[in-house]
C-alpha cells in the first residue's frame, strides 16, 4: 500500500509538471496573443488616423479643384465677354469707317459723272480689307470664300477674289 502510494504519488506529480509546464506554455502563448492582439489594435487606430487624415486632404483638393475650375470658368467668361466687346467695337468701327468710304466713292462718282477717280480708287483700296476682315469675322477662316453673300456694289465677300 505504500508502494502503491509511493508509485501514485509520484505519478501524479509527474503530472502536476507536466501540467504546470503545459500552463506555462498556454499562459506565455496567452501573453504573446494579447500583445499582438495590443500591436495590432495600435496599427489599426494608426491606419484610421491615416485614413481620416487621406479623406480629409482628398476633401480639400476637391474642394481647390472645384475652387481653381470656378475661377478658370469666371475668367473664361471675363475673356470671352471682353473679346466680344472688342470685337464689336473693332466690326463698329471698321463699319463705320466703311460705310464712310463707300458714302465718299458714292458721292464721288455722283459728283465725277461716273468715270473713276483717285478718290474711287482710293475707295476700293480701303474697302478691299475692310471687306475681308468682315468675311474673315462673319466665316471665323480667312481662307474661307463667301461666294453666296455679296458686300456694297455687287462685290463677292472673299480672300481669294481680286479688285
Amino acid at each position: 500500500m505504500v508502494r502503491d502510494f509511493a508509485s501514485r504519488f509520484i505519478q501524479l506529480e509527474t503530472e502536476n509538471a507536466q501540467l504546470q509546464k503545459a500552463t506555462e506554455s498556454s499562459s506565455d502563448q496567452l501573453d504573446q496573443a494579447v500583445k499582438l492582439a495590443a500591436a495590432a489594435q495600435r496599427e489599426a487606430v494608426k491606419l484610421k488616423k491615416e485614413l481620416n487624415q487621406l479623406k480629409m486632404k482628398l476633401k480639400e483638393e476637391e474642394k481647390e479643384k472645384v475652387e481653381v475650375q470656378a475661377q478658370s470658368k469666371e475668367k473664361e467668361d471675363s475673356l470671352r465677354k471682353s473679346i466680344e466687346a472688342l470685337l464689336g467695337t473693332a466690326v463698329r468701327m471698321v463699319s463705320s469707317e466703311l460705310m464712310a468710304s463707300v458714302n465718299s466713292v458714292r458721292e464721288k462718282k455722283i459728283g465725277g459723272g461716273g468715270e473713276p477717280s483717285v478718290g474711287t480708287a482710293t475707295g476700293r483700296m480701303v474697302a478691299m480689307p475692310i471687306t475681308v476682315f468682315l468675311c474673315t469675322i462673319h466665316t471665323g477662316d480667312e481662307n474661307e470664300t463667301l461666294d453666296e453673300e455679296e458686300g456694297e456694289k455687287g462685290e463677292k465677300c472673299g480672300r481669294r477674289r481680286g479688285n
